[in-house]
């Protein structure tokens, strides 16, 4: 299961939550620390706390977000952050 951590959303924005900038651009050692499977799957977390910010979502959809989010995240440094970067406003 995918972990992600600070340094993985680092590199996100780094690469401005582009995919094709990040396999453009990356050199070997940031792909290898953020594989693509995860870039997608922030990107998912992303849109999916976006979905959430429009007080549209279900309270189970948002229980089962938070529970997603807890599980594939290593602590509440990168929780909270990855909620930050879902409130800016390029990622909103």
């Amino acid at each position: 299961m995918p972990m992600l951590d600070t340094r993985k959303l680092e590199l996100y924005v780094h690469f401005g939550g582009d995919i094709d900038a990040r396999a453009r651009i990356a050199s070997a050692t940031e792909r290898a620390e953020l594989p693509e499977h995860e870039f997608r799957l922030i990107d998912e977390l992303l849109m999916q706390l976006a979905t959430l910010r429009t007080g549209l979502a279900s309270a189970a959809f948002a229980d089962a977000l938070q529970s997603r989010i807890e599980a594939v995240t290593t602590d509440d440094a990168t929780r909270d952050a990855l909620h930050a970067l879902a409130a800016a406003p390029r990622f909103s």
